[in-house]
């Protein structure tokens, strides 16, 4: 019965350690940014025009695309706000 319960704690730090590890090098690796291609369209007067642009796929603030080395594409709202929209190539 001792090597029975023996066995089953080497198994059980075994499988702790394993999953441990998981977690630590899926959360510590740098993130991957994809370029991706989006088509650009208005409707409005004073947009300078349709087309396409390629932007990087998951960044979602201006300082994380300025740390990537991007170009921020942000727009500004009432009162001067300014509204991130996409982080493009630079």
């Amino acid at each position: 019965m001792i090597i029975n319960k023996k066995i089953i704690l080497s198994l059980a730090l075994v499988v702790s350690v394993g999953v441990a590890t998981f977690f630590f090098l899926k959360y510590t690796q740098p993130k991957q940014y994809k370029l991706v291609e989006i088509e650009l369209t208005c409707n409005a007067d004073f947009c300078p025009g349709n087309g396409t642009a390629k932007v990087y796929d998951g960044v979602n603030s201006k300082e994380e695309c300025q740390r990537i080395g991007g170009n921020p594409i942000v727009y500004f709202g009432i009162g001067g706000n300014e509204l991130y929209h996409a982080c493009g190539q630079k």
